[in-house]
């Protein structure tokens, strides 16, 4: 079914589309670097968590810093996602 010339072509199809796809690196996905990706969420939690008590009425109760944590914790999580998406 499979002649030697054809199983040659494939061969050498493969090797250069391996070889296209290294030369492309917008194709490849690629990580940002864990620090950096850890340090961002950190500093969307820390200016989200300080902007929320800033806004909220002054006598803070358990419920508020509850919502503040909660939303915080959001803030960070977009800022990761969006790390992975557009890093």
């Amino acid at each position: 079914m499979w002649g030697k010339q054809s199983c040659l072509q494939a061969r050498f199809l493969a090797r250069q589309c391996l070889s296209s796809d290294e030369k492309a690196p917008s194709r490849r996905f690629r990580a940002p670097r864990p620090a950096a990706l850890a340090a961002s969420a950190c500093l969307a939690f820390a200016v989200f968590a300080v902007a929320l008590i800033r806004v909220l009425p002054a006598p803070h109760g358990r419920a508020d810093y509850l919502i503040v944590g909660t939303l915080a914790t959001l803030a960070a999580l977009i800022a990761i996602f969006a790390g992975l998406v557009m890093g």
